[in-house]
């Protein structure tokens, strides 16, 4: 996980995932949590390395654990349910989704990944939880594509039919 994925889509395997590490990505229309930036590592890496990819997720089950962490006021008693729930705090698993660059990032967003104390490296990504690339994007870009094409050659025939024609009136004039 040290180097950062070029595709625009992944699959990565056995990534470790330590939740309490997790960030609030977005708020829902009444402030509810709806989303979360938890970083990627690998199971050798120590937290106080910089991460190059983190994992944006909607994910039900991870946001209603980490709000009940969260919930819980009493020091001791958090460390209670950190120490009862290790097993769903540091998780290994296989991620996929999308590819998003860190630099794309809005400044606010970046801003709270500094405010809760994550250290990325400048070029990290943001794996999209579980998303696949849209086809919208890639019909554009063949419609553009087709457009182009379709343009190229109704400008060639209209060069070729003008050479023609300027070829037969020399000829019909007598090459006067």
């Amino acid at each position: 996980m040290q180097k950062r994925p070029s595709a625009t889509w992944v699959r990565l395997t056995n990534s470790h995932l330590n939740l309490l590490e997790s960030i609030i990505n977005t708020f829902g229309k009444h402030g509810e949590v709806t989303g979360l930036v938890i970083p990627v590592r690998t199971s050798e890496q120590e937290v106080k390395t910089p991460v190059t990819i983190l994992l944006a997720t909607s994910n039900a089950g991870i946001i209603d654990f980490t709000n009940k962490i969260s919930d819980i006021r009493d020091r001791a008693e958090v460390d209670r349910y950190v120490n009862a729930n290790r097993d769903r705090i540091s998780v290994t698993a296989d991620i996929q989704g999308t590819v998003r660059y860190g630099s794309q990032l809005s400044a606010k967003k970046r801003k709270r990944l500094e405010v809760v104390g994550v250290k990325y490296t400048p070029d990290f990504v943001i794996i999209d939880d579980g998303k696949k690339p849209g086809m919208a994007a890639g019909i554009i870009v063949l419609s553009i594509g087709a457009l182009l094409c379709c343009l190229g050659v109704i400008w060639l025939v209209r060069r070729l039919y003008l050479n023609a024609d300027q070829c037969r009136n020399a000829l019909t004039s007598g090459g006067r």
